[in-house]
């Protein structure tokens, strides 16, 4: 779940093991634990007279987490019965899309200056977007990377960044990681390496 605190948009998630609210999820005819596979991940009820019976729930199946929110329901188990169906509706009709995989190699860069001659770049987490089934959405990849990357540089070093777009415009973005350590050349291996240089220019 997500929610705002002073305006900034955070992660809430509320893991249920043997809870009342799992319990009452089944109580009311809803299983935790789907069918189809989707798995209820937590929520928060409630209720006045202006508003009735109340529920805010969030749902995961292969990958894709979905929030339902369901207001002014007649009674407790209506509520319930319709988060779960709105859960239904949500998975069977759409899905997520992986197009970047946490630590996935999406480029390689040269390290200026190293033994290394260039570094594996692997994204910090997973790019994905949610898209209704049997349908193809404008998402492209793009990616942000330095003009000249020069030695040290260490590994979990950020030298970059990819984007994922949709109609040119960012919906997500995940910082590209060095794989690996890229050590600045020790002063010998600095004069050997501007000798074969100097050698390799000389013979053309």
């Amino acid at each position: 779940l997500k929610y705002y605190k002073n305006g900034v948009l955070t992660d809430y998630r509320m893991t249920f093991y043997n809870t009342t609210l799992r319990d009452r999820f089944a109580g009311n005819g809803v299983s935790v634990e789907t069918a189809n596979g989707a798995v209820v991940l937590g929520g928060k009820t409630g209720f006045t007279n202006e508003a009735g019976f109340c529920l805010a729930a969030a749902a995961e199946r292969a990958g894709m987490q979905v929030i339902s929110v369901v207001i002014g329901a007649d009674s407790s188990k209506e509520r319930f019965s319709a988060v779960g169906s709105l859960f239904d509706y949500a998975f069977d009709n759409f899905e997520s899309v992986t197009y970047l995989k946490e630590g996935e190699t999406a480029r390689e860069v040269d390290v200026r200056g190293s033994r290394v001659g260039n570094v594996a770049l692997t994204a910090e987490h997973t790019l994905s977007a949610i898209s209704k089934r049997g349908t193809k959405e404008n998402y492209t990849l793009s990616y942000e990377l330095s003009d000249e990357v020069c030695a040290p540089v260490a590994k979990g070093d950020t030298l970059g960044y990819a984007v994922l777009m949709r109609d040119g415009v960012e919906v997500d973005r995940s910082a590209l990681l060095a794989s690996a350590d890229a050590p600045k050349f020790t002063w010998w291996e600095a004069y050997r390496e501007g000798a074969r240089r100097w050698n390799s220019a000389s013979s053309q």
